[in-house]
């Protein structure tokens, strides 16, 4: 038998009572997992001592901001080659020259 949990991650809204204004804390968030995942979840929560909601929140973060930036090595590649550097310089001054449009 195939059992699947939702974690919900909900959302919250604090209103101020001094200006009456509302801001919103986070948003909800539906997850369909397998109970291997779900229980995985559950371990690597308990082991940091937070709600899973946090944990899945926090790792999913970790991966975008891995997937988003180069490493020390990426960079001292980037860094190193000379012709990737002039290229950018020339589509640098087209843009500011308004020749061209930013992508």
């Amino acid at each position: 038998m195939n059992v699947c949990y939702c974690v919900l991650l909900q959302s919250n809204v604090l209103q101020s009572r001094h200006t009456g204004s509302k801001t919103a804390m986070s948003k909800t968030v539906t997850l369909r997992v397998s109970e291997a995942v779900y229980e995985t979840f559950r371990l690597m929560a308990r082991r940091d001592n937070r709600p899973i909601s946090n944990f899945i929140e926090t790792a999913a973060l970790r991966y975008v901001e891995e997937c988003q930036l180069a490493d020390e090595s990426e960079m001292a590649e980037i860094a190193a080659d000379a012709d990737l550097a002039a290229s950018l310089k020339r589509a640098y001054e087209d843009l500011e020259a308004g020749r061209g449009h930013f992508v």
